[in-house]
This record gives C-alpha cells, structure tokens and sequence, in this order.
C-alpha cells in the first residue's frame, strides 16, 4: 500500500471513529441536558404583547430596576414628605404577594401599634435592588427606622442579570442591575436597558449574550457543566462532553446552594450581601436613620435556620438590630397556636395569619429595641 494510499485509509478511520464519538456524546449530552434542565434562555424576539403582559404588574425603573406599580404599598395614603415611624425595604415577602392591602404585616403592625411602616417592598427583588430603592426614596418618604428585609435565599438573587439564568423555569423578562466584585474592590454593572421599550432587547440573543458575561449562574453553568445558557451547545459534542465529565468531577461542589453560603466568608455572593449592609449602614450615617434588619424566612427553614448565625453575629458586630421571623413562627408552632403551613399562602409568601405573628412579634422586638417612639 503506498504511503498516500495509507494516509487516506488513518484519514478515514480518525472521521470514522470521530463521527462515531460524536454520536455517541451527542446522544450522551442530549440525556444528561434534559436530565439536568439545561436548555437555552430565550424570548420572544418580535411579541410585544408578551412583554406588555409582563409589565402590567411591575413598573421599569432605571435607579432600581423595576418596581411595584406604584412604590408604596398601603391601604391609606402615605403623604410623601411626611416622616413616619418605619418604612420596609426587601422583596415579594416584604410587599406581602397572595394577600389584601389590610393583611399585610405592615398593615397589622400598625393596625397593633398605631405607628405606621411604610411598605416599599418590591416583588422579585433582591437585596441590592432594596438598597437602591432606599437610596431613591428615602429622602421622599423618611421614617425614624428603614428596615432591611432580607429572605436568605435571595443571596443567589445577587448574583443574577437575569432571572431566567438562575431558574430556566422563571420567564420574568426584566433585568438587574449587580455588584461584582474585581481586584476585591466592588463595582455596580448595570445592564443597558434606559427605556420600558429596551425590555423587549432580551429577546435579542446577542444582548442577552452582553449581560449573561456580568451574570454569576451564567458563568457557574458553562464553567461546571460547558454549557452555554444563552447558544446552547456547540460542535464538536466531544469536546462538550470532556468538559461535562471535567464539570461532573472536578467542580461538583463548587455551588453550595443558599444555605452554605453564609458559613464561608469567601463565598462571592455573601461577600455581595455583607457589601450591601455595609452601603445601607453607611446610608443610614449619612441620613440620620436607625438601621435594622429583618431576616424574612420560608416554610422549609422555619424548624432550623441556624445557618444564617454567622450573618446575624456579622450584623452584631457593626451595631445592628436583627429581627428574625423564623424564631417567632418557631415559638407560635411549638406552642401549638399554629401549624407551618397555616403560616403560608400557596405560593410560599405569608397568610395573613402568619403576618399577623410577624406584626405582633416586630412590635415587641421594635419596643425592646427603642426603635419605636
């Protein structure tokens, strides 16, 4: 056999084998994706409806983010410029989704107590877009006490973009602003949508390929997994597959999830949230206001959530009242005056009931505390 005549036989037998590897990885990668829930983020490119849709319960704001229709939540009018007792800065669970303007935990606390807490909740935030709204309206709607309302497993919120790339499953449009943190000094990306029409540039993919590159989740996906949220795989399968194997081996326990985190001091997005309570302390200097912070909770942490200890000492240290709900949902349940789920609507935020606890134990605390007049 001459030698081109052997080359041409090594030749076809490398594509041969290769053409069989990448059959087989493709099919590998196409079980383990759908396995996983790996699939790419998309939008409607050309639907205007559907991000109309999305609007009519959020309001585009480009200090913040997004925000509530209307930024306070109250039964009664709250007159801007009046200064008030409190005023509640956090996410959904801050702005009481599932209930009645008069169920809210705001409400009944004043409602108990006479003294009024000004509901700037904002659904789906997080806590930096929460600091980003004090910073905006404080000065419009003062209060003696601002109250920062933290549920733990919003740190991963920190961390996002976009939604959709820390849950495929949540096909919220709107994009956030994040800390990063570079050369240990922290920097506030803010995505480029100015307008509410820029809202519908998530459904250009290379746009969303600008964002994804400052978005946490996005990068632990194609680091662990090579997997690209926005393009989706790529040819070679082979060499996608290699770096599954890699992500499988070797990084399998680089993202411990919400709980962890706040029990390793190097972990980015806590390092994120302690730069956030560090903004609203100095916030706080600067206006004249008592700072606090309420660790809001969820069904499954309400019988132990003693992973956030190191965060609340944190907060000690620098001087700040923490109320914790969970320690008050734990007293009423073991008391046998309440069951868990009593405590909660259906989509996880509190039943009136479970606000009700929330008012009353605040009050006290607030009360213990010298936060109230």
């Amino acid at each position: 056999m001459s030698v081109r005549a052997k080359a041409l036989a090594y030749l076809m037998l490398f594509f041969g084998v290769f053409g069989i590897l990448e059959v087989i990885c493709g099919i590998g990668i196409k079980l383990f994706d759908r396995r996983v829930g790996l699939q790419p983020v998309t939008f409607p490119a050309n639907d205007p409806s559907y991000y109309e849709r999305a609007m009519r319960m959020f309001h585009f704001d480009p200090d913040i983010a997004w925000d509530m229709p209307t930024p306070v939540r109250s039964p009664q009018e709250v007159v801007p410029g009046r200064r008030y007792a409190a005023s509640a800065y956090g996410d959904s669970v801050t702005y009481c989704r599932e209930v009645k303007d008069d169920e809210t935990w705001e409400h009944y606390f004043e409602r108990n107590t006479g003294h009024k807490i000004v509901n700037l909740g904002v659904a789906g935030g997080a806590p930096d877009m929460a600091y980003l709204k004090i910073r905006k309206y404080y000065d419009l709607y003062p209060s003696d006490v601002v109250l920062m309302c933290v549920l733990p497993e919003n740190v991963n919120r920190l961390g996002s973009t976009l939604r959709k790339f820390l849950n495929r499953a949540d096909n919220f449009p709107l994009v956030k602003p994040r800390y990063e943190i570079h050369d240990s000094q922290f920097e506030l990306y803010w995505p480029p949508i100015y307008e509410p029409d820029d809202v519908m540039r998530v459904g250009d993919r290379r746009f969303l390929s600008g964002i994804a590159q400052h978005d946490y989740f996005y990068q632990w996906f194609k680091r662990r997994y090579g997997f690209d949220l926005v393009w989706g795989r790529s040819f070679p399968y082979t060499f996608e597959f290699l770096q599954l194997l890699k992500g499988e081996v070797l990084l399998r326990n680089t993202d411990p999830g919400y709980i962890p985190r706040f029990a390793q001091p190097d972990d980015e997005l806590y390092r994120i949230l302690l730069f956030v309570m560090d903004q609203f302390l100095a916030l706080s200097r600067k206006k004249g206001f008592k700072p606090a912070v309420v660790l809001h909770t969820t069904r499954q942490d309400v019988p132990d959530d003693s992973f956030v200890a190191p965060f609340i000492a944190h907060l000690t240290t620098l001087g700040v009242r923490t109320f914790e709900v969970s320690a008050a949902f734990r007293s009423e349940v073991q008391a046998n005056r309440v069951t868990v789920p009593e405590l909660f609507a259906p989509n996880g935020h509190y039943s009136p009931r479970g606000n009700e606890i929330v008012a009353e134990a605040l009050a006290n605390f607030m009360r213990r505390e010298a936060l109230t007049p």
